[in-house]
């Protein structure tokens, strides 16, 4: 196939600009049409855009809020009603979402609704702002770390954190967590929990970690830590479970400081 020409490329370029306004604003916006255009056309052009914008925002919401009702969980509503929504949060929730068209983060928006709905408070404004710029990769990466973090925020380190690799959390997912502000920039946190008995027991979801010292009181593992919209949008992606060989390798290495521990597997049911 013969190459094209500088001005084949520039008439193909233009060709593909032209597609995309018509298609997004509703009206016509080649050249020649621009190049004649008087104040009554570009008033139409205006009228034919925010229709058009506002329809695809509508259309996007109405998405949104069909998935929600899919995903609806049943509640036992006989104690308590639900309290209702900040309009604040709801209108922020509204602008963003929106303007969402992938049909991957319009099903994670719908389930931040659905967690607000049944919770208030579960997301804050920032994080929904957070949210609107992440990528379905980027909530990947929330997933896996779903299944390693304490509920804190902690993820604990193992050999200085180098062995999380082999539970799917590389070292450039760690990086990214960081540039995308979802982790602490911090490479060097410790956390101390105090246990006057000389047993600690690490609650996660699905599973209990019991460790235990014959001398010390003060606990202290080597973390990563998420930030509050880390946090918030990695419980958002929680499946209920966590991931129990992380947690035997966490304990395992714990042992290597003179530490015992035992695994308790909780029903879910």
């Amino acid at each position: 196939m013969k190459p094209m020409s500088d001005v084949e490329q520039k008439d193909t370029v233009i060709r593909r600009v032209e597609q995309s306004m018509e298609w997004m604003f509703g009206s016509d916006y080649s050249v020649q049409t621009l190049q004649d255009s008087d104040d009554t056309m570009q008033h139409d052009r205006l009228n034919h855009r925010l229709v058009s914008h506002e329809l695809r925002r509508q259309q996007n919401l109405e998405s949104i809020i069909m998935s929600a009702y899919r995903k609806a969980p049943g509640l036992d509503l006989s104690e308590q009603s639900i309290p209702s929504i900040n309009d604040d949060w709801m209108g922020r929730w509204l602008r963003i979402s929106s303007d969402t068209h992938d049909d991957y983060m319009q099903s994670v928006w719908a389930d931040v609704l659905i967690a607000e709905t049944t919770g208030p408070g579960q997301f804050s404004l920032s994080t929904l702002d957070k949210l609107s710029c992440l990528r379905p990769q980027d909530l990947d990466l929330c997933r896996r770390v779903s299944r390693l973090y304490f509920p804190t925020g902690l993820l604990f380190k193992l050999a200085g954190g180098a062995d999380l690799d082999a539970f799917g959390l590389l070292s450039e997912h760690i990086e990214s967590l960081k540039n995308l502000d979802l982790m602490w920039q911090a490479d060097d946190l410790n956390v101390s929990f105090l246990a006057p008995t000389k047993g600690l027991t690490l609650d996660f979801t699905g599973a209990d970690l019991v460790l235990r010292h014959p001398e010390r009181e003060l606990f202290t593992f080597q973390t990563y830590k998420l930030t509050d919209a880390g946090r918030e949008l990695s419980k958002l992606m929680h499946d209920g479970t966590v991931d129990t060989d992380y947690l035997g390798a966490l304990g395992s290495f714990m042992k290597n400081d003179g530490y015992d521990y035992r695994l308790k597997i909780k029903n879910l049911d």
